[in-house]
């Protein structure tokens, strides 16, 4: 979500600056379970922006929480097969079409 300023600028909306900033302060499992009321849109973004994008990084976070490489290493396989598309995950959360 971007925005165009009058100059002509585009810059990020306030909505994922705010993602952003929440998700480098706080792991998404405390922003989950927050009694407070956290919009529906803006936990997304707090998710999306929470985990890694990068391969090395991914495979990092995979290993630790995992214990081992064996599920990033699955998962590789299933993309490399063309056995997915379109593919995002989130924590325990796997969406794919």
């Amino acid at each position: 979500m971007f925005l165009r300023v009058p100059d002509g600028r585009v810059v990020e909306s306030l909505l994922v600056l705010t993602a952003k900033s929440i998700a480098s302060l706080f792991p998404f499992e405390v922003v989950e379970s927050s009694p407070l009321l956290i919009p529906e849109e803006l936990q997304r973004l707090i998710a999306f922006y929470s985990f890694p994008t990068d391969e090395d990084d991914i495979w990092l976070y995979s290993c630790l929480s995992s214990g081992g490489s064996y599920e990033f290493d699955q998962g590789e396989a299933l993309w490399a097969d063309k056995a997915v598309k379109e593919c995002v995950q989130i924590g325990e959360l796997l969406k794919c079409s």
